[in-house]
């Protein structure tokens, strides 16, 4: 997704620097500050002193850094320092993840007459499969996926008659429960505690389940972060909040990304709003762009974008908050049923509600 992003920009006309990590914003003369990375870390050689760090002004800037962003950590202090009250609400989940392929279908993974559920030849093959486990906390999202050879290398078109051969598990255990398997080594460290998550599973495979998530290095990963902040824009200072940096959420309800375009989407369409090309959703008067200065469109894109895309992009940092992502909401999911039907619930409330729910 990245590259194609990446591609498409270009033919656009965008100029594309890697490398390159903002340190600093002067919001009042809208400059950045930007300092040249090296493998990961900042290039220490005196000698490319002069090379190593650059100022680059800038009519709009879009922070799309990701939930620690540093354009909307350096925004709300530069604010609240002039005294402007600009609040960004942050919530951490301390859950752990893991994921990891099994190479078979799940048919062949899940035992059905181990619990109450419908016959496996009445289960769609596609089905998602989710589990849970009220002892430990913990939770499993299993998703059915088809193999790699049915993908094309350019693309994501799925031949629809290919088999679904593969299933996808992601496990999530409160914090350090992972970390405390992967210590106590395979197979005692994980088979104990995903028995009981995948309780109508074959022994043969919980096993390989257990063997897959010891082996991967680097793990488990951590829970995300839940982003509110008060607004999405600053026009004043030429700043939008794009993606995380503005509407971060955990990921258990894998929205995250789908989010972050959708916002890209609606900056899109205030640009659009502000020139007149679209109907102003948000109220924002249109603007003749061959006369205006450049403060004057970039601070009526910044309102329109704000009024048009913040209501439902932190409705849906609600969703997930209010949801499954922490852990104490894991622990009241007491069946998959209750899992999903919770998801549900919130979604078809928001829509009825207007998003106030």
């Amino acid at each position: 997704l990245a590259a194609s992003l990446l591609r498409a920009a270009e033919k656009s006309g965008a100029e594309v620097h890697c490398g390159w990590r903002l340190i600093d914003v002067n919001f009042e003369k809208k400059e950045v500050m930007l300092v040249k990375v090296k493998e990961g870390r900042t290039d220490e050689d005196e000698d490319n002193a002069a090379t190593k760090e650059k100022t680059v002004r800038y009519n709009l800037l879009v922070g799309a850094d990701g939930v620690r962003s540093q354009t909307r950590n350096r925004l709300s202090n530069y604010l609240n320092e002039i005294g402007i009250d600009f609040c960004v609400k942050t919530a951490e989940d301390n859950m752990e993840y893991q994921v990891a392929t099994l190479p078979r279908p799940w048919k062949e993974i899940i035992l059905a007459e181990k619990v109450n559920a419908p016959p496996l030849d009445t289960v769609s093959p596609a089905s998602l499969h989710s589990f849970a486990d009220t002892k430990t906390e913990s939770t499993g999202l299993c998703f059915p996926v088809r193999s790699k050879s049915s993908l094309s290398s350019i693309s994501n078109n799925i031949d629809d008659e290919s088999p679904i051969d593969k299933f996808l598990v992601c496990v999530i255990f409160p914090g350090g429960e992972l970390g405390k398997m992967k210590r106590s080594g395979y197979p005692l460290g994980y088979e104990s505690a995903l028995s009981g998550l995948f309780a109508n599973w074959t022994p043969e495979s919980l096993s390989e389940l257990a063997r897959l998530l010891a082996e991967e290095d680097n793990v488990p990963n951590t829970g995300g972060v839940c982003i509110w902040s008060q607004a999405l824009s600053h026009p004043e200072s030429g700043v939008i909040l794009v993606g995380d940096a503005g509407h971060g959420m955990w990921p258990s309800l894998g929205q995250g990304c789908n989010a972050a375009l959708e916002s890209v989407s609606v900056l899109a369409d205030a640009i659009e709003a502000v020139d007149g090309s679209v109907s102003s959703g948000a109220g924002c008067r249109n603007i003749d762009f061959s006369t205006s200065s450049n403060k004057e469109l970039v601070e009526a894109i910044a309102l329109e974008y704000d009024g048009l895309r913040r209501e439902d992009a932190l409705a849906a940092v609600d969703l997930t908050f209010g949801g499954i992502g922490g852990t104490k909401k894991r622990a009241v999911v007491h069946s998959p049923v209750v899992f999903k039907f919770q998801i549900w619930i919130f979604m078809i409330l928001h829509k009825v509600a207007g998003g106030l729910v």
